[in-house]
């Protein structure tokens, strides 16, 4: 009985702590669903918040692209402030000197004008002084001219008495044979009468117009001491009649006393 008891006893203990131990459970699992509900919320709320804070990212870098790209442009045109700023330096520094350079400009010129004005008095008497002597200049022109063409009606007057009288046929060669002759040196290289009566001789030179004689150039004749005993010979003078390149007649003007001009004497301009 006791044995009994003591079994009964046990089994209600057992069954006790069983439905005990079932509530605890039971208990267990609704605290494990509340809390698994709660988890779950809270895993929701952290994904929210991570997507929120996702987006914020997101946007935190785009704005910091945006920041990014406005401090270029920013520093972009700090650079372009910058330069513009230099460059209006340098043109105030230009228009600084430029105006120094005009205003020097200005004091020089002042300077020129004065010396202007004061030489203006000068220039104006200069310049009536060369009128008067432009004046004076035209009518001295006046003058020659007239003289010149009374001149040049003389000179034809006196061609015309001259070609009838047959005393000069070309005037130019006229005027070369009144030009002093060169100093030149040849020899006779013939002589021959003029005339029947022998009164007038004709002498052959070797020398012409190469040698620059023209018709009236007169020469003397001379016998050189090697042809005459060791003495020299004056012989006389002659002048030029005909004129060729390398040869020339002339006419016996003055003949020396017992001289016979013949072949191979000498002749020259300057004795």
């Amino acid at each position: 009985m006791a044995f009994a008891g003591a079994v009964y006893t046990a089994q209600l203990n057992w069954k006790s702590k069983a439905e005990a131990s079932s509530k605890q459970v039971e208990d267990a699992r609704s605290q494990a669903n509340v809390e698994k509900t709660q988890l779950n919320a809270t895993i929701s709320e952290l994904q929210n918040q991570k997507a929120a804070l996702e987006s914020r990212a997101v946007t935190a870098e785009t704005d910091l692209a945006d920041t990014n790209t406005r401090l270029v442009q920013l520093e972009t045109q700090m650079r372009d402030e910058q330069t513009k700023k230099t460059a209006a330096v340098e043109l105030s520094t230009l228009a600084q000197r430029e105006a120094e350079a005009r205003k020097e400009e200005a004091y020089l010129q002042r300077d020129v004008n004065e010396k202007q004005h004061e030489t203006q008095e000068e220039l104006i008497a200069k310049l009536r002084a060369a009128e008067d002597k432009i004046f004076e200049m035209t009518k001295e022109r006046e003058d020659l001219e007239r003289k010149h063409l009374a001149a040049l009606e003389e000179i034809a007057t006196w061609k015309q008495i001259a070609s009838k009288n047959n005393w000069v046929k070309d005037i130019s060669a006229f005027a070369k044979s009144q030009a002093p002759p060169p100093e030149v040196r040849g020899y006779v290289t013939g002589t021959r009468s003029a005339n029947d009566r022998g009164t007038e001789t004709l002498v052959e030179i070797s020398l012409g117009e190469r040698d620059g004689l023209v018709p009236g150039h007169e020469l003397q004749v001379y016998r050189p001491a090697a042809r005459n005993y060791g003495r020299g010979m004056y012989l006389g003078k002659i002048r030029l009649v005909n004129v060729t390149p390398d040869r020339a007649v002339g006419m016996v003007v003055q003949r020396a006393k017992n001289g016979i001009i013949e072949k191979d004497d000498h002749v020259t301009t300057q004795l």
